[in-house]
């Protein structure tokens, strides 16, 4: 890229820096030169090498932040991941993109992300996704951050429901808010669609446009529907007061109740029943965290093994039964080990997510 008749300077990695701190190992090189020096360490460098080697770290880090969020579902730890990425290369648009994403997913019953959401997206928008050479890639965007919304509200009235009906009014009220955060939501995802419809011609974000707005007049609705809660008490959302806050009517005239066996409650405090799941989306932490025990579990119980094998046969000939027993044991457990490691592996690589 040649600009003003001088060569642009990009971004190369040392892989012969022997520091903690990644930033140390990064710096800008001329990619036409023949040879270059790291600032930190001084090795000699082929900047073409350095340039490829920089894409490969960036590359290896996402890789790893998009595990962390659609394998292992950590959502914060994969913001934070993608933040750090974006610390280290501001000008990568994967990243920003993964950072909304993991935002999303955040979202848990009793506290959701859509407007911080709708903030972030504003102002990256406005600073990169919008100036891309490339549109398809925002509207790709779009598209995972519609399904995103739709995944969760397909999740959340199981939370709050039995039987099509609410446990109380606070599961209402809980999801008329709700309701309204992703209506909200998708019409600012309209705006943005709508921007960028005339910088493609294969159709693409007319059929999103179409989609999305078919999407918020079904959920339009829903709001306007009414609810039944279990003691068969019907509500409606009305127009929301002076602090934004969402209002709610109860009719007189009441269905037949409903009596479950379980009844969920928001809060702890309440009486009776038992406290709603807070999580909404998949939660595959707690395997994830098993596949990083199995294997050195595995490793450690075969290096026992072999030990108590080695034993055997150089040990007294009064313990030789003994060590034979711990070898067959810290094998059978090594074997056990990595029979684990292999089905939870695959169940993790299964993602579950709607928008993979």
């Amino acid at each position: 890229m040649i600009t003003n008749g001088t060569t642009s300077l990009k971004r190369a990695y040392c892989t012969h820096c022997k520091t903690d701190n990644e930033m140390n190992r990064i710096f800008e090189v001329n990619p036409d030169a023949n040879v270059c020096y790291c600032p930190y360490c001084m090795a000699e460098l082929k900047p073409k090498e350095a340039i490829e080697d920089y894409k490969y770290f960036i590359s290896t880090k996402l890789l790893k932040a998009n595990r962390l969020l659609y394998q292992d579902t950590n959502f914060y730890v994969a913001y934070c991941a993608f933040a750090h990425i974006i610390e280290i290369d501001p000008k990568s648009v994967e990243a920003r993109f993964g950072r909304i994403s993991a935002l999303i997913y955040m979202s848990t019953l009793r506290r959701s992300y859509f407007e911080d959401v709708i903030t972030l997206t504003s102002q990256e928008a406005s600073n990169y996704f919008r100036k891309l050479y490339n549109q398809e890639r925002y509207l790709k965007m779009i598209s995972k951050m519609n399904a995103a919304v739709d995944e969760y509200y397909r999740r959340f009235p199981k939370r709050v429901m039995y039987k099509d009906r609410f446990y109380d009014v606070k599961c209402v009220e809980l999801y008329y808010t709700r309701l309204k955060e992703i209506i909200t939501f998708k019409k600012f995802l309209l705006e943005e669609v709508d921007r960028i419809k005339g910088k493609l011609e294969n159709g693409k974000a007319d059929a999103e446009y179409i989609a999305i707005e078919k999407s918020i007049k079904e959920l339009e609705m829903f709001f306007a529907s009414k609810t039944v809660i279990l003691d068969g008490t019907r509500y409606q959302a009305v127009q929301a007061n002076e602090k934004g806050e969402l209002l709610l009517s109860s009719f007189e005239e009441k269905l037949n109740p409903i009596n479950p066996k379980r009844i969920g409650k928001l809060d702890e405090n309440d009486g009776k029943g038992h406290l709603i799941k807070d999580k909404v989306y998949p939660d595959n932490t707690y395997i994830a965290k098993l596949v990083k025990i199995s294997l050195p579990a595995m490793i450690a119980f075969i290096v026992l093994g072999i030990g108590a094998l080695i034993t055997y046969f150089v040990g007294p000939e009064s313990l030789k039964l003994l060590f034979l027993i711990l070898m067959i044991v810290f094998f059978v457990f090594g074997l056990t080990s990595l029979i684990l490691f292999i089905i939870w592996k695959t169940k993790l690589a299964k993602r579950r997510h709607l928008i993979d």
